[in-house]
């Protein structure tokens, strides 16, 4: 048995486990669901002629007794896993992943007849929970939690609780069952005669080691070679996440996700004991004025840059407070302080609610749609990306290219949010969603018509690939594009994780060394001075190959007294003298930092610890920075800078509820530790070419939990984070013990 689940075949109807409770409910007329009648919506009784999906109806008496009952199954069934949990034996291992997987699964059958009520009583409910249990403040849990949670209401009504969909929904939603095995299909690129897209052909040993060999004919390569011609500068900004609500004098401490807000209270006024600065504080997101320094200083140090890149999240963390105007009212102001020229690239947040963006097979109503960002970024980007582009951006749902004037360089910006996990609408189909919204056909023949006219090409976006965020499965599919137009591609850039990192691509992930990676990512860090010291980065690029030559970071620190005056912007470090100083061999004048070269500073960073730890310090600019002192931590984060494959990060959840005091295997881990203790007391990872051998302690253990929380950082609050904080054992028995009995 290993830790994932075996791909599945096609998905059938569960409806017989959950007969019972579809009984419990016959008797009571479907609510508000907005949503179009389905296949499960049969499990109740047909409703009237009318179109009752877009109207509200009275409340019947009996609704409050079924949701009470609802509710305490509920509770009952998480009692049950907390008492489990609190008793199995740690090495019980896959074991325990499988009996969480199931109880998550049995958990979704009171939840889906609640979701068959309507969206009131769904939201209700899990606004009730996040209320009661005093996870979020009130406003924060009606505001974030009861947006999302008619999502997943949606969700389950169009699934069933055997499907692959369902699994996934417990993996994400709750953390309660492994990350699901990928799919493993076949892309069909280039072949003569065919046309381009995502071919359904299911592979033949259900493995994944070797899956995603895309289908192609005889690349027509170009050779790019490096003249030794000077580099030219361009500026890659990210997740700056500007606050317009953000206010001088408020305090800086509060119960929220971020503060330096009018929160009432003690937030204003004379009484506040750690007020706001002008330019922002840890504690909060940026302020306008720490953007307005930001660009000064790009004008006073980059002044002959070529372009910018922005990968996205502009729209601050209070999610709970935003609203498509105030999305439009932000994105806007932002887009008409960037310079020109700039190659944005939509984010998570540039939207609302928060991650919501439906499918083309999701059924929603006119108001639930994403149409309206892509119509806002096709307006707002065409001063940049010309005509051409901006219809792209609306076909395309908020994708385009452009060859940059003067150049043999493409930009492709991908909205990578179609394969983002924590964007809801993407499990609310039994039918896998091989390509979805046809976007990954649509980079296949960008990545080709460039390679036909000569060009080589940079893709932009928010999410990276490798991130354990990434859906494995077009994570796998994309990387076979990737693959096929490796020599095309001349680097990727991302951002999302707010720090300074890279992902490496290999043809072949079980054999990962220098002489076969054959591509590189590079994410910048945030503004937003929450992640730590607030950064932009300039790239040096050589003008014949289009690859990186070098970078540098600019910063800002929030802990020296000029920053709340005037911040001063400074180079951090220079990437190639920096790193390229620890190679030996060195790296050629007219090399480029590659993906080879990136592997050879990770192999750097195995032997020798002090390189490691300073890449750790540098993720945050040295602001925030997180302890990975462990031999677990170190195996980890080498693994993942060796993926820009998600189901190759070294990323596994060990799923189960815990309401211990301890830290217990629900955390993810390094992959191929499997809790077994090799006779010396020590557990081996081996990920790669990359072995370690690292003691099982508790404080790596809180290491790996830190990690993690620090991986959802750019989520924000919501109702995803709130569940998974169930599901990681973040709140007590009793607390959810005295819901269970006010609900009797």
């Amino acid at each position: 048995m290993t830790e994932q689940e075996d791909p599945p075949a096609p998905p059938e109807a569960a409806d017989q486990d959950i007969q019972p409770l579809v009984q419990t409910v016959q008797t009571v007329q479907p609510q508000t669901s907005h949503d179009e009648p389905d296949e499960h919506s049969q499990l109740l009784p047909s409703p009237s002629p009318a179109p009752t999906h877009l109207r509200r109806r009275k409340t019947l008496p009996s609704k409050s007794k079924l949701r009470s009952k609802l509710l305490f199954l509920l509770i009952t069934v998480l009692l049950a896993i907390c008492i489990y949990a609190s008793f199995i034996d740690d090495s019980m291992g896959e074991v325990e992943a499988t009996i969480s997987c199931g109880f998550c699964l049995a958990l979704l059958m009171p939840l889906q007849a609640l979701a068959h009520v309507g969206d009131d009583a769904f939201v209700d409910f899990f606004v009730g929970i996040c209320t009661n249990l005093g996870i979020e403040d009130e406003d924060v849990c009606r505001g974030a939690v009861g947006t999302q949670a008619p999502i997943l209401a949606h969700d389950l009504r169009h699934i069933s609780l055997a499907s692959y969909a369902a699994k996934a929904f417990c993996s994400t939603v709750f953390g309660l069952c492994p990350l699901q095995q990928v799919i493993p299909y076949t892309v069909s690129l280039s072949e003569p005669g065919k046309p381009f897209g995502i071919e359904a052909v299911r592979g033949g040993n259900g493995t994944t080691s070797m899956a995603g060999r895309a289908m192609e004919f005889e690349p027509m390569l170009k050779k790019w070679v490096g003249k030794g011609r000077k580099p030219f500068q361009v500026v890659h900004l990210s997740d700056v996440h500007v606050d317009r609500k953000y206010l001088v004098g408020a305090s800086s401490v509060c119960s929220k996700v971020i503060c330096c807000r009018d929160y009432g209270l003690d937030t204003m006024g004379p009484n506040v004991t750690f007020p706001a600065g002008k330019f922002g504080n840890k504690n909060c997101d940026s302020p306008p004025a720490l953007a307005d320094s930001m660009f000064s200083a790009i004008e006073r140090l980059v002044p002959n840059r070529s372009f910018t890149i922005f990968t996205g999240d502009i729209i601050e963390a209070a999610v709970w407070a935003v609203s498509p105007p105030s999305v439009t009212e932000d994105m806007s102001k932002w887009f008409d302080e960037m310079e020109s020229p700039s190659y944005p690239a939509l984010g998570n947040h540039d939207v609302s609610p928060v991650n919501s963006f439906p499918r083309t097979t999701s059924l929603t109503t006119e108001s639930q749609t994403s149409d309206w960002v892509f119509v806002l970024a096709s307006q707002s980007w065409e001063k940049w990306i010309g005509a051409k582009g901006s219809e792209q951006v609306k076909k395309h749902y908020g994708c385009y290219s452009v060859v940059h004037p003067g150049t043999s360089l493409k930009i492709i910006s991908v909205n990578t949010q179609y394969w983002y996990k924590q964007n809801f609408w993407l499990y609310d189909s039994d039918e896998p969603q091989w390509d979805p919204n046809g976007i990954l056909s649509w980079m296949a023949r960008e990545l080709h018509q460039a390679e036909s006219d000569g060009l080589r090409v940079w893709i932009i976006g928010h999410m990276p690939f490798g991130k354990v965020d990434a859906l494995r499965d077009q994570s796998n599919y994309a990387n076979q594009i990737f693959q096929r137009y490796a020599g095309t591609i001349a680097a990727h850039f991302y951002g999302h994780s707010h720090v300074d990192e890279f992902e490496i691509s290999y043809p072949n992930y079980d054999d990962r060394r220098a002489e076969t990676a054959n591509g590189i990512a590079y994410m910048s860090g945030a503004l937003t001075p929450s992640s730590g010291n607030p950064v932009f980065r300039v790239y040096d690029i050589d003008p014949d190959t289009y690859e990186v030559m070098d970078f540098v970071p600019y910063f800002a620190n929030l802990t020296e007294p000029s920053f709340g005056i005037n911040p001063e912007w400074k180079p951090y470090y220079s990437a190639r003298d920096s790193y390229g100083s620890y190679l030996d061999p060195p790296i050629e004048k007219q090399a480029s930092m590659d993906g080879k070269f990136w592997h050879r500073v990770t192999e750097v960073m195995e032997k020798d610890e002090s390189v490691f730890q300073l890449f750790n310090t540098r993720l945050s600019r040295g602001g925030k920075i997180a302890d990975c002192s462990s031999r677990a931590c170190k195996s980890r984060t080498i693994c993942m800078l060796r993926s820009m494959r998600a189901e190759n990060n070294c990323i596994v959840i060990r799923p189960g509820l815990s309401f211990k005091d301890s830290k217990r295997s629900s955390e993810p881990t390094a992959e191929g530790d499997t809790g077994d203790d090799d006779d010396d007391g020590t557990a081996t990872d081996r990920t790669g070419d990359l072995t370690m051998a690292y003691a099982r302690s508790e404080v790596e253990m809180e290491d790996v939990d830190q990690w993690w929380r620090e991986s959802e950082a750019c989520e924000g609050v919501g109702l995803g984070s709130m569940l998974r904080k169930l599901g990681r054992g973040g709140l007590k028995a009793s607390r959810v013990a005295l819901i269970a009995l006010e609900c009797r």
